[in-house]
């Protein structure tokens, strides 16, 4: 089973006083430490078992949690960029 779950406010969740717990108990947790928006997920892992999301950017704005497969990512790593993982989802962030 597979769930993502997300709070974003332009000012934080903080504010609201939301914590990871009112997310759903079989969820990962990971939070953005500079505003206090939350980001959870569940993944069924089955391409690759180490990929641990979120998946930061180059810098802690740009996140991303996905629930799927990209199926040409061995050709945009051969092409273009360069990877700090083997997670294929870390081609969204190219």
């Amino acid at each position: 089973m597979c769930g993502i779950f997300a709070i974003y406010h332009p000012e934080g969740c903080a504010k609201f006083n939301v914590t990871c717990t009112e997310a759903p108990i079989f969820m990962a947790y990971a939070s953005h430490p500079g505003n206090g928006n939350i980001l959870a997920y569940e993944r069924l892992a089955i391409m690759d078992l180490s990929c641990v999301q979120p998946l930061r950017g180059t810098t802690e704005e740009h996140q991303v949690i996905h629930n799927g497969e990209i199926y040409n990512w061995r050709f945009i790593r051969e092409v273009r960029w360069l990877f700090s993982t083997t997670c294929d989802s870390e081609a969204i962030l190219k």
